[in-house]
């Protein structure tokens, strides 16, 4: 699912809640699939079940709002990511986790490849962190499935490939890309 996608089943759902027909089942589980990835993606250290009650209480609430609005929402997939990134933040603050990469990138070496050679797991965290600080979703999303395609693979992904798995263009990629070399670089 793609960005465009997720603003768009977002903005039907919210749509339809409004106007207080039945929701369809296809698009319920296309925003709820879209936005558990989106919170995967920044809070990895989340379980599968604490990522799904983040993103159904969130969806309850889009519900609640819609009920007492006078207008629809303007922008209903902004409006889903802060809430569930909101709730996520304050499930691992109740937990007392910090948010981290991946438990087990493929290897230190895979991992830093994305970066410069030198570069450790602590780095790629911090370039995490920083991105999450500076609320860069897109390098966020970019990372992540570059990571994870690089476990999959056990190698380092080409740029067109992640382009495909994270729904951006290769141009898009290899601009956060650099813009995640930029974060993991800065000074600690």
């Amino acid at each position: 699912m793609t960005a465009d996608s997720f603003s768009k089943d977002s903005a039907e759902l919210a749509a339809v809640l409004f106007s207080r027909r039945p929701v369809e089942r296809r698009l319920y589980d296309s925003v709820r699939s879209s936005l558990s990835r989106i919170v995967l993606a920044r809070y990895r250290v989340l379980g599968v079940d604490e990522i799904l009650n983040v993103v159904d209480e969130t969806i309850t609430r889009l519900i609640r709002e819609t009920e007492d609005a006078a207008s629809p929402l303007s922008s209903p997939s902004s409006w889903l990511v802060t809430v569930a990134l909101n709730l996520a933040r304050d499930q691992v603050r109740r937990i007392g986790r910090q948010p981290k990469m991946a438990e087990e990138p493929a290897s230190d070496d895979e991992t830093a490849r994305l970066l410069d050679r030198n570069a450790s797991t602590q780095a790629v965290d911090a370039g995490m962190a920083e991105a999450v600080r500076r609320r860069d979703d897109v390098v966020i999303a970019v990372a992540t499935t570059w990571l994870d395609l690089a476990e999959e693979i056990g190698a380092a992904p080409a740029s067109r490939l992640v382009a495909e798995r994270c729904g951006y263009s290769h141009t898009t990629v290899n601009d956060a890309l650099s813009r995640f070399r930029d974060y993991v670089a800065l000074p600690l």
